[in-house]
């Protein structure tokens, strides 16, 4: 686990947890989307921050935090890195498509 100099990476993982949630909380079909995969967990490696940010997907909400709660000892089911750009980029609609 990495160890973390300032509290930047802890705001930014209750950030992202505080607003996924509270996106989820205004989406009717939202507890259905997240039975679909609860039990699951996602690795999002942050490239040139050295920010390791993990997901954990219960049937009500989404989980943030800096390191793996090691419940189960499990891997991640999928792990996505890259660079906040590359990430951002990919969430962007692609013009061709237009």
């Amino acid at each position: 686990m990495p160890t973390y100099r300032t509290p930047l990476p802890t705001l930014l993982a209750t950030t992202l947890e505080a607003g996924i949630n509270r996106l989820l909380s205004m989406d009717e079909s939202s507890t259905s989307r997240l039975a679909a995969v609860k039990g699951r967990r996602v690795k999002v490696v942050l490239e040139g921050l050295g920010i390791d940010l993990h997901f954990a997907f219960s049937e009500f909400r989404v989980a943030v935090g800096l390191e793996d709660d090691g419940r189960d000892n499990r891997e991640p089911d999928a792990v996505i890195s890259g660079s906040p750009f590359a990430l951002f980029a990919m969430a962007l609609p692609d013009d061709k498509e237009q």
